[in-house]
């Protein structure tokens, strides 16, 4: 926490280094949610080409390559993911899968009471149901089934239960800390204390910290993070996604990714291997060079060659046109008024 809280002013910006406050990135378990949508065979983006007729040299004479034509809602298969290094090694976070939406303590409870009160006013109730509506696993199970609700204190449960486990054996076994965006469920009061029953301080769960130099919007909380600050979004995600569509298309009996179901598990096979070890040590080792180059800059925005690609590329492109045209034409009207003024006929 004295990384973030020393952020926050205790320090000097332009002087700050992550080794003088005690901080390593070997103690740190990086999480972040992924999910996949399924894909129905061939996999691909193309359609595939289909014969027209015959040319006059009797050749098959094929259609244009467009697009491939895709369902306009996709299931997908999402889950919870996580890496580390342990002991100078890469290492990877078993999975957990989560269905439909994610919702924080207070909605779940809420939650609980609908469905308590739908069970109690069934025309023919179960014989039992005054005992049922009592249990909290039944009715938390009618729940997830049902009303298609996923209780985030389960996705806690396991990236603890799994960080105790990764650094059980090393020096950080008492003092490991979790990296994870800004989710608001995650910082709920109910989330805080299920962390206390679980035994595992929340203020391990980085933040900004409770420094006075903090704004009071962040104090206590994490910020949305960009894509640099998360080794696994750049680029661990991009190499596990890419590995999964490989596996798909030269390996489709064994990798299968037409059902969400089969995807998970495909998944799940995928991550054992991709991304490798080297590659995790290599994207997680990054997160300092990137916030220091941050914190030199105060915070501002550090200009530096893009690396992003797809619809981040483009709105980036956007953004940056935007701003300039905007400034062009804030100048160009604050000319007008100045000439304007200046204008005795006017």
């Amino acid at each position: 926490m004295r990384l973030f809280q020393d952020r926050c002013g205790r320090k000097s910006r332009r002087n700050y280094a992550l080794e003088d406050h005690g901080f390593s990135i070997e103690q740190v378990l990086w999480v972040d949610e992924h999910s996949q949508k399924v894909r129905y065979m061939p996999v691909g983006d193309w359609q595939t080409l289909f014969p027209v007729g015959l040319n006059e040299s009797g050749e098959t004479v094929y259609d244009e390559l467009v697009p491939r034509i895709k369902p306009k809602f996709r299931q997908s298969a999402a889950g919870v993911f996580g890496v580390a290094i342990i002991d100078g090694v890469g290492t990877k976070m078993v999975p957990m899968r989560y269905l439909n939406t994610v919702i924080g303590p207070r909605s779940w409870e809420r939650e609980r009471v609908l469905e308590r009160d739908r069970v109690k006013s069934m025309r023919r109730p179960p014989s039992n149901w005054e005992i049922l509506v009592c249990n909290d696993v039944w009715i938390d199970e009618r729940i997830h089934r049902l009303r298609k609700k996923f209780d985030v204190r389960r996705l806690i449960k396991h990236v603890i239960e799994e960080g105790n486990r990764m650094f059980r054996d090393t020096q950080f076994t008492h003092c490991w800390l979790i990296y994870h965006d800004y989710l608001k469920s995650w910082w709920e009061l109910g989330c805080q204390q299920y962390m206390l029953e679980l035994r595992f301080d929340p203020r391990r769960c980085l933040g900004c910290g409770s420094s006075p130099a903090c704004p009071q919007r962040y104090r206590n909380k994490t910020v949305g993070d960009s894509p640099e600050l998360m080794p696994l979004d750049s680029y661990l995600f991009a190499d596990f996604k890419i590995a999964v569509l490989k596996n798909a298309v030269f390996k489709p009996d064994e990798y299968k990714v037409g059902t969400p179901n089969a995807l998970w598990e495909t998944m799940t096979k995928v991550w054992g291997k991709i991304p490798r070890s080297d590659r995790v040590l290599a994207d997680i080792r990054r997160w300092p060079t990137t916030v220091s180059k941050i914190i030199a800059q105060e915070g501002a925005y550090v200009e530096d060659k893009s690396s992003r690609q797809g619809n981040r590329a483009v709105l980036e492109r956007i953004h940056r046109t935007t701003r300039a045209r905007m400034d062009w034409f804030i100048q160009d009207a604050v000319q007008d008024l100045d000439d304007a003024n200046e204008d005795p006929g006017c």
